[in-house]
């Protein structure tokens, strides 16, 4: 398995999805994150295309706004899609584990700000609970 973990802003709203599935349909968020890489004169932009699946897409989406500061651990996997002249093309793109969102963006669609100190984690692993804890 590889994993792949990054931060960044994201470059527009995350767009919600259906895709049918034999037991029914499956939610999927697609959303880009732009990713700095190096500093200086030599600091470039490259951008990370991010699919999220299941329940989670769909909670998430109203917080994945454009400008949203995030944290996100994954696995890239190579997407086929047809071009419009009959060829295939290939992306790269992160199936998303976890996202952290980060403060730094206000909070507009979802009618609260997002203070700068607050962060929320989405993991698959459930919550422990407190007698649970190792300490």
């Amino acid at each position: 398995m590889n994993k792949i973990i990054f931060s960044g802003n994201l470059g527009r709203d995350a767009d919600v999805r259906l895709v049918p599935q034999a037991s029914g349909s499956l939610p999927v968020c697609n959303f880009s994150v732009a990713v700095k890489i190096g500093f200086g004169e030599r600091a470039t932009t490259e951008w990370r295309d991010c699919a999220l699946w299941g329940e989670r897409a769909q909670k998430l989406s109203r917080y994945l706004v454009k400008g949203q500061q995030v944290v996100i651990a994954g696995e890239p996997s190579l997407r086929v899609y047809p071009k419009r002249d009959g060829t295939q093309g290939t992306v790269m793109q992160i199936r998303v584990d976890d996202v952290t969102l980060v403060g730094g963006k206000t909070g507009e669609s979802v009618g609260r700000p997002v203070e700068a100190t607050e962060t929320k984690t989405v993991m698959n692993a459930p919550a422990a609970a407190p007698e649970d804890v190792p300490y």
